[in-house]
């Protein structure tokens, strides 16, 4: 099992999530949507290595973080669906 180090800080009203091995910045940001919704966007930034492992993480990696992000959003809505329904409380 490998270990994952990140440090968490916040800019505003943006969650910021920094990768202390790969350097990768993740920003979560959620912005009114209308009644009842919100817009939340994921966005990670990563510089690539040079040469083919590069090239091979510029090809690989997007499509690993779409499903790991779409899997985020569905457990984010799933868990404003039961907010909603009284089921689950903010923690103090």
């Amino acid at each position: 099992m490998s270990q994952i180090q990140v440090a968490v800080s916040s800019i505003i009203d943006a969650p910021v999530e920094t990768d202390m091995l790969s350097g990768a910045v993740t920003t979560f940001t959620v912005a009114p949507g209308g009644e009842r919704r919100s817009q939340v966007t994921i966005t990670t930034t990563v510089e690539r290595q040079p040469g083919l492992k590069g090239l091979l993480e510029g090809l690989m990696t997007p499509p690993i973080l779409r499903r790991i992000y779409r899997e985020e959003l569905e457990k984010l809505n799933q868990y404003a669906q039961l907010k909603e329904t009284g089921i689950v409380k903010d923690v103090p």
